[in-house]
């Protein structure tokens, strides 16, 4: 399986993210951060202290205090789109994404997660 090598913006797209967080008891709204790309489906981690989501067909962890992504390495799996989760014990991240030579969504369970 060959994947794409380059995330793929969409050209003429201007598109800006928030990452934000809502208390449900006082609907207190907090932007974590701000992107220039597209960002799709926070999940929290177990210990609260990491979002994964995803952008430009890759998967992010977002540390809450330090306010920084890291890519996840997912091997292969590297056009990831908006369907992710993570394993209840944060010990894998299952993905769907897309490969060349299909064009076709895959899922995927991928053990190498650092979450």
């Amino acid at each position: 399986m060959n994947p794409l090598k380059q995330p793929q913006k969409i050209i003429g797209r201007h598109v800006v993210s928030m990452l934000e967080t809502v208390n449900v008891q006082t609907g207190e709204r907090m932007v974590l951060s701000h992107f220039d790309d597209l960002i799709e489906a926070p999940n929290w981690t177990r210990d609260g202290k990491t979002l994964i989501y995803n952008s430009l067909g890759r998967i992010f962890a977002f540390d809450i205090v330090s306010r920084t992504s890291t890519v996840v390495e997912s091997g292969y799996a590297t056009q990831c789109n908006n369907d992710h989760v993570l394993s209840p014990d944060n010990s894998h991240l299952a993905v769907s994404h897309h490969t060349q030579e299909d064009g076709h969504r895959k899922s995927r369970s991928d053990q190498r997660s650092s979450c």
